[in-house]
């Protein structure tokens, strides 16, 4: 389907959220139940052949066996003419990749969103399902923090044994998935198990060698088998030995070894459960330390936005609501300092997040804190929405929901507005 579109059946297409080498995936609308929901349609260059559609069919088998909050579900699989397309939950968020696209995570921030994805995998492992292409363009983040594992379209259903599906079959894939471009291929083949580049039949102990590898880039900003070819990368995975001492400072010495066991080569020696492994990585944040102690250094400072979507316009009072609220991006600045506290600051007005005096004090805070800046009272705003001091604290409030449910203190504390 290559052409625009403006419909599916019921749904109206809003736009194009990405693509692949198996189809395109739209944000569209249910004219039915008047809900936001993502279609992933196929190219038509693949609709007619019978084994893209068994695998299309194979995706929404495999999401609808799953129900879980940090796994994407299926509406259902419908058809339209000559397209086929399946009806998936719509996630609104930035994937993991977007994410690392602004460098390394902070250590608690990492472990927890690896967490989530572990909470996933082991639902679906349970499920007798194998992701097979999990990496960070598949995890979408919330805004109020929940992770969420996307793209179950090369999963395959597990048999109980050692193997996943004959060698064979696994061989075949793996040749068409090494014959796609090589922008395809680097999205992906960095995350593979040594047994699935060599196209060795796999099973879920190679989702646990991706989720290790996503871990590590995490924490460090990079992925260690990425190469400058995907050659290059396969020889990586089949023979590098990841330097684990180059994580931060300040990640929990129990991590190390928790990697090293699922990144071993021999699959009979690697980690094979992954609820185990949530249960390890538990233990691995409980590590943290809560007190920096006197030799604080200066926190780097990350701008940030916060988006103002429907639901959260649907709580404010309706008394003169200006309806350009909708879609508008809150800005505050994040020290994203690990702690047990959360402080979150507003300036007066005529003052923002921007402002030197907030920076310093993001800088120094031995705490977890944000600055934000109040809806329309941005220094350079083409627009300056109407809102209550009313709505302004509610639209606050949402926003420091978001930040600690991805923080986790055990106290928030807020101050400002003189």
């Amino acid at each position: 389907m290559n052409k625009p579109l403006n419909h599916l059946g019921p749904y109206v297409i809003e736009g194009e959220l990405g693509r692949g080498g198996m189809g395109v995936v739209y944000q569209a609308t249910d004219t039915r139940l008047g809900r936001l929901v993502a279609i992933k349609s196929l190219h038509d260059q693949v609709v007619n052949n019978p084994e893209s559609l068994a695998r299309f069919e194979r995706e929404a088998r495999a999401l609808a066996a799953l129900n879980h909050a940090n796994i994407a579900g299926i509406h259902g699989i419908e058809k339209d003419g000559d397209n086929h397309f399946l009806v998936l939950e719509f996630v609104d968020g930035e994937t993991l990749a977007e994410r690392l696209g602004r460098g390394p995570l902070p250590v608690t921030e990492a472990l927890e969103i690896c967490s989530q994805i572990a909470a996933g995998l082991e639902a679906a492992h349970e499920a007798g399902i194998v992701h097979r292409d999990l990496k960070p363009a598949n995890v979408k983040i919330t805004s109020d923090g929940r992770v969420k594992v996307l793209d179950f379209g090369l999963a395959l259903m597990a048999v109980p044994t050692a193997t996943a599906q004959p060698a064979d079959e696994t061989q075949e894939l793996a040749a068409r998935q090494l014959a796609t471009s090589a922008g395809t291929l680097l999205g992906t083949v960095p995350y593979m198990s040594p047994e699935q580049a060599r196209g060795e039949a796999v099973d879920k102990r190679s989702d646990i060698w991706s989720w290790a590898v996503m871990v590590l880039e995490c924490l460090t900003g990079e992925n260690p088998f990425a190469g400058r070819t995907s050659s290059d990368t396969i020889a990586a995975i089949l023979t590098k030995e990841v330097d684990l001492t180059a994580l931060p400072a300040a990640t929990p010495p129990m991590v190390v070894p928790l990697l090293r066991k699922c990144l071993q080569q021999d699959t009979r020696s690697r980690l094979r459960d992954a609820g185990d492994l949530r249960l390890l990585l538990e233990d691995c944040r409980n590590e943290i330390p809560t007190d920096t102690g006197p030799e604080l250094k200066r926190a780097a400072i990350v701008d940030k936005t916060f988006l103002i979507d429907d639901e959260a316009c649907r709580s404010l009072d309706k008394e003169g609501f200006d309806p350009h609220l909708i879609g508008w991006q809150m800005q505050y600045a994040d020290n994203e300092r690990p702690s047990d506290l959360l402080q979150v600051w507003i300036p007066s007005f005529g003052e923002d997040h921007s402002m030197g005096i907030w920076r310093d004090l993001l800088a120094s805070s031995p705490y977890r804190t944000i600055v934000a800046t109040p809806v329309g009272l941005e220094p350079k705003a083409a627009y300056r929405p109407k809102i209550s001091m009313a709505n302004q604290l509610a639209l606050l409030r949402r926003l420091v929901i978001s930040v600690a449910a991805q923080a986790k203190p055990n106290k928030v504390v807020v101050g400002g507005f003189s």
